[in-house]
């Protein structure tokens, strides 16, 4: 059985096959526990989209500064048009809420793998209006901001049908990505016509996959000509090959992979025969792994491996993954993405992957407390209100200024003001550490500026309530929250207790 299985493994497509090597007997999603999150920065100016697995939804490990978008993995479609069981999607509700202070959009992910199941839902109007509205329904009913279709082998036959379903989701939902792959081997996919209604995620791995004949890079940036693989197919032909077919470069996003593939050799050299299946090896240990083996390099293809006695380790790292984000930077793609979030846990690596795309310019603040008149700001004074924090409903919560300035002796003068959220009653306004109890789930936003009292006051800092209801299923109707992000110099939410989220890190 353990035979039959590897095999099909590794003809299945990238996604399938790690659903199927690591997505067996997951938990039950688990609401996050209290605790501060990561302060909010200007995010990437390119997009960042990232799947989190049903197999790992730890959504405390997810690095909400570092991303654009989200997408839940996954609900599978059923051939008639209707979705399976939906309980892969249980995180959404904590998802948005907790990706609101980010800006993050998520996005709930539909897979089918089975060529005559994607035939069945295209070939059908039926069918595909059944799917669009059940999809509809779940956007509604979860307040996601979009639909991710992960569709692999699609069949020739299904290529016009593919752009008509995409059409006509793309007119009933916000946003439509479609995972797409690193080669179209039979031309199934219009890459120009469905980016005019969809963004192309490259699946951008697996071309040396669990099967291969031979070890060698998951995600070679270069093959071919002037390196040590015979073949052609690389990101970068990949990339080549969607430009040439007039996919719209801003409506594609360069996927890459966060894990790596190990294959038995006989040695360290390579190219080398693989003497079995590979496995699929999460960059997490991979580089747990590497620095007991030592980190070998292949320079053709931009990628490090290791040799651990029996067998190669072909993976990634923060220099690897550098340069390949600059490469879809520099041929002016829409983004990057990943596949799949929580197998890199590493703060320095995704504060790389911030720093590389970009930052989106820091926004601004203006009103004083109880005016409609924009602040006198003379530098003197400046506010903090904390780090955002993730609470649950009958919690107390205390906000904290006490890392405002002014200057030097200056007696500070506080003032509060909720902007967003269900309303709450701060017990004192103008304290330094208000506290207020909650009552309903919600995102809440309070507006802290210190100053004199009279003439003089900071700009406004932004602090985040995040408040989840565990006890009560979906509870966020409507997408969004109407509140911006605002930048690092703002500070953040200082709420009772440590507990909790792991803090990814702070941007200076």
């Amino acid at each position: 059985m353990l035979v039959l299985l590897s095999t099909f493994v590794a003809w299945a497509g990238p996604h399938e096959a790690q659903s199927l090597q690591f997505g067996a007997g997951q938990a039950a999603f688990q609401h996050p526990a209290r605790g501060r999150m990561p302060p909010p920065t200007p995010g990437p100016s390119l997009k960042s989209y990232g799947y989190l697995a049903y197999w790992d939804d730890d959504l405390t490990t997810v690095p909400w500064d570092d991303l654009t978008h989200l997408a839940l993995f996954s609900v599978a479609a059923n051939p008639d048009g209707s979705l399976g069981a939906t309980g892969n999607w249980d995180a959404a509700g904590d998802a948005i809420a907790m990706g609101q202070p980010y800006g993050v959009r998520i996005h709930l992910c539909i897979t089918q793998f089975d060529d005559g199941s994607i035939a069945s839902i295209l070939a059908s109007s039926a069918n595909r209006n059944r799917l669009i509205d059940e999809l509809v329904a779940e956007v509604a009913r979860t307040g996601a901001h979009g639909v991710n279709v992960d569709f692999e082998g699609l069949p020739i036959g299904s290529k016009q049908d593919m752009v008509t379903f995409t059409r006509d989701l793309d007119a009933a939902v916000d946003e439509v990505v479609l995972a797409t792959p690193a080669v179209d081997w039979s031309g199934s996919w219009d890459y120009s016509e469905l980016s005019k209604y969809a963004d192309l995620f490259i699946m951008g791995y697996g071309y040396h996959w669990g099967g291969s004949s031979e070890a060698g890079p998951n995600d070679p940036l270069y093959s071919g000509s002037g390196t040590a693989w015979a073949s052609q197919y690389s990101l970068a032909w990949t990339v080549d090959d969607y430009l040439y077919y007039d996919a719209v470069p801003e409506r594609t996003i360069l996927g890459l992979p966060l894990y790596g593939q190990r294959w038995d050799t006989a040695g360290s050299s390579y190219p080398a025969s693989a003497l079995g299946d590979g496995d699929a090896v999460v960059y997490d240990t991979a580089w747990a792994e590497v620095s007991s083996y030592g980190r070998l390099y292949d320079a053709g293809s931009v990628s490090p491996y290791y040799f651990d006695g029996s067998g190669q380790t072909w993976y990634g790292d923060l220099d690897s993954t550098r340069e390949r984000i600059a490469y879809a930077r520099d041929m002016g793609l829409g983004g990057v993405g990943y596949w799949a979030l929580n197998y890199v846990n590493d703060d320095p690596f995704w504060a790389m992957v911030g720093d590389e795309l970009g930052l989106d310019p820091e926004p601004g603040d203006t009103g004083s407390p109880g005016t409609e008149e924009p602040p006198v700001n003379t530098g003197s004074y400046v506010a903090d209100a904390g780090l955002p924090f993730l609470a649950y409903v009958g919690d107390t919560i205390v906000l904290s200024g006490t890392g405002s300035l002014g200057p030097e002796g200056a007696d500070l003068v506080y003032a509060w003001t909720q902007v967003v959220g269900p309303a709450v009653t701060l017990d004192d306004s103008a304290a330094v550490e208000p506290s207020f109890a909650i009552q309903e789930p919600g995102n809440l936003v309070f507006e802290l500026r210190v100053g004199d009292g009279d003439a003089e006051w900071s700009a406004a800092a932004k602090s985040y309530v995040v408040v989840i209801d565990p006890d009560a299923g979906e509870r966020f109707s409507e997408p969004g929250c109407g509140c911006a992000a605002a930048g690092p110099g703002a500070g953040w939410i200082g709420l009772f207790g440590v507990l909790g989220l792991r803090r990814r890190r702070a941007r200076p």
